[in-house]
């Protein structure tokens, strides 16, 4: 994207200063972002602006004056394909995180810039790329109520404690716990170094996708049951302003919001959820991580 120098200049927006830093933050992410929205336009993947950026499309127009970062989601048939999509066509200096990272298990994707820094591990190896990042969830089915658990999401629920969280799921096991996934490929997903059962996790995802009246990224579903979005209101989409670009919704993104953040109009100011990352636009990450480890050794001497 071109943008203005206007773009950079530090302003008061909604009683809240927005740094020349912040700015070359949201710069970065729209480059992102316009790049993620073309090739999903070139492939027909759908995806919907979600949470803050719901928010900020809706309420400012673009970013929350006081947020930093980009929320995507799209429903689990599309965000497979999207993940093999962008592994091909991404510049070089993209990069599409998954669930397998170099450090870990996460239950999303990402795509960060590795000529930047967004450093939360700096014990981390520089293979695991710690540039600024846009974040895209999955939707997978939801329960229609919170009094009914369908067999197909406690499966996703316990397939995700074995593979994310090994001590609670020992601890499930010690207390004798009835499982509805079988045991056997439970222990399999607990010890498996190999990560094919991160593939395994999201092929049953996909398979059981559909059957339900509601959606919901599943770790925001698991420790409330029946309180995803109403599928309905993602059935049409319209486009929304954000800064200079025409950003994808669902048609009720009322409903969206509301459900979310209750009364979304009246703003409640705060730090961001990244706000304690060290995040630099003109720095790579492995630049930061190095220029930390430096000091501290000299700190250390």
């Amino acid at each position: 994207m071109e943008f203005n120098q206007q773009f950079f200049d530090e302003e008061i927006l909604w009683d809240f200063k927005v740094t020349r830093k912040r700015k070359k933050i949201w710069a970065t992410e729209l480059n992102m972002l316009a790049e993620f929205d073309r090739i999903c336009k070139k492939h027909e993947l759908t995806y919907f602006a979600d949470s803050g950026t719901l928010l900020g499309a809706v309420r400012h127009q673009g970013f929350i004056p006081w947020d930093d970062d980009i929320d995507l989601t799209m429903f689990r048939p599309d965000y497979e394909r999207m993940k093999e999509i962008m592994r091909r066509e991404l510049p070089d200096y993209y990069e599409l995180q998954d669930e397998k990272t170099e450090f870990g298990v996460q239950s999303f994707s990402q795509i960060r810039d590795r000529r930047t820094s967004a450093v939360q591990y700096y014990d981390a190896p520089l293979e695991y790329n710690q540039g600024i990042f846009i974040d895209i969830f999955p939707f997978d089915d939801a329960c229609d109520t919170p009094d009914a658990i369908p067999q197909h999401i406690q499966m996703i629920f316990e397939f995700w404690i074995a593979l994310s969280d090994y001590d609670t799921f020992q601890t499930l096991i010690n207390q004798n716990i009835p499982f509805a996934t079988p045991i056997d490929i439970l222990k399999f997903a607990a010890n498996d170094t190999s990560r094919q059962s991160i593939d395994l996790f999201n092929s049953f995802c996909l398979q059981n996708f559909g059957q339900t009246s509601k959606i919901n990224y599943f770790t925001f579903e698991a420790p409330n049951p029946g309180n995803g979005y109403l599928r309905e209101w993602y059935d049409e989409i319209v486009y929304l302003p954000f800064h200079d670009m025409m950003i994808p919704a669902p048609s009720r993104y009322e409903e969206v919001l509301t459900h979310f953040y209750g009364d979304y109009m009246n703003p409640v100011k705060g730090a961001s959820y990244h706000e304690g990352i060290p995040m630099d636009p003109d720095t790579p990450y492995v630049d930061t991580i190095f220029n930390h480890w430096q000091n501290h050794n000299i700190s250390a001497n």
